[in-house]
Parts: C-alpha cells; structure tokens; sequence
C-alpha cells in the first residue's frame, strides 16, 4: 500500500501554499490534484492499493508519520522553480545517509525519460538523485523508519519543461505508475481492429456469364 501526497496545499490557519508555479499558473498542489493524480489514477493496475493526499499541506500540519502508518512506502510530488529559466529536468530527494533503492532509481528514471534529469544533483554516484539533510518531511521519514522520497518533476519556470508536464501528463502519470507499481494499465482507449475489404464488385459480363454456367441457380 502505497502514500503519494500533493506537496503544498490548504495550511491549518486556513491559506492556500500553491507551491511552485512559473508557467503552470495554477501551482504545484493543484497541478497535482487536478492534472497528474487524475492520470495516475487511471493507470492503476488492478490489485494495488494507493491512497492519493491532496487534502492539505502535510509539511504544515507536521503529520507525516501518523499519515504514512499502514502503507508500505511514501512519495511526496512536487515541481521545481528557480530564478534561472534555463534550469531543466526533474531530480528524486532521499535522506542524505541513506543509498537511493530500487524505487528511487525506478522512478530517476521515469523523470529522466519525460523532463530529463538536473544532473547537477548526484547521490551515492546516481545522478539525479539528491541527498537531503535539511527537509523536515525527509527528516521525519528518516527518524521514523518510512520508506519516503520527494520527487521534482520538473521545472514549473522552464518553458520546456512546463508544456510537457501540461501537455503529456498523461504519459508522464503512466511512466510514475509503472515505475512505483511495476505495470500500468492503459488509459481505457479501446484498441481499434483492422476493417476487412469490401469484396471487389463484379462486372455485368462477369455475372451474366456465372449465369450461363449455372452458378445462380
């Protein structure tokens, strides 16, 4: 059972932090829990068991442990943002004492394959993964025995990278599922068959002379 929460968010005093935002107007809380989540959603594969967060700011609240009991890993989505526009391509964060598992480099990779990746972050020699000390979710995570890691999907002020997350989220949510769960389902398009050809149409000679030889009876 799997905890993939919303970064950002509705905070107890009653604001909204949207996160991120640069050329995805409406910030990274809601890119998630309207656009990408949806996605993911639907390619589900059948069996597993995924609770989605987009309720409210779980870094404000300070409750990640009470949320993650129960599920067997936790991943936190958010979106990048930097003075820089050049800045490009998405990046995993894990705590900083801990080697990057299978799931981390599953899920590098299916960044790497949509965005790319910020090389610059390299951790335990696998670039576009970052070591974190100073995240108090990481933190948290660490010192409670939670399986967690932080993805930026991209940068929300790159121009590049903010079409692609708006406009291909649906083969981005696809790759996220497939590297978390293993497989995904397809988006439920039915798959279109090949249409026989029509017989060729016989000319009036070709008739009269079946005919004759008594193939009409």
């Amino acid at each position: 059972k799997y905890l993939l929460i919303a970064g950002h968010g509705k905070k107890r005093n009653g604001t909204f932090d949207p996160g991120a935002a640069g050329y995805i107007k409406q910030g990274e809380h809601k890119y998630m829990a309207e656009n990408l989540f949806p996605a993911m959603k639907k390619h589900l594969p059948k069996g597993v068991q995924a609770t989605f967060h987009t309720a409210y700011n779980v870094y404000d609240y300070g409750n990640l442990e009470t949320l993650a009991r129960g599920h067997d890993a936790v991943i936190e989505f958010h979106f990048d943002a930097a003075s820089n526009s050049g800045a490009s391509g998405g990046h995993v964060i894990v705590y900083k004492g801990f080697k990057p598992d299978a799931m981390d480099l599953k899920l590098r990779d299916a960044i790497k394959k949509n965005v790319g990746i910020f090389a610059t972050y390299k951790h335990h020699g696998e670039a576009g993964i970052s070591g974190r000390n100073n995240l108090q979710n990481v933190n948290i995570a660490a010192n409670s025995g939670i399986n967690y890691r932080l993805l930026e999907l991209g940068f929300g002020t790159n121009k590049k990278d903010a079409d692609y997350m708006l406009n291909n989220v649906d083969q981005y949510a696809k790759d996220l599922v497939t590297a978390i769960f293993g497989s995904a389902t397809s988006s439920g398009g039915t798959t279109a068959t090949k249409p026989k050809p029509a017989p060729a149409k016989k000319s009036i000679k070709v008739i009269a002379k079946e005919v004759i030889d008594g193939k009409w009876g």
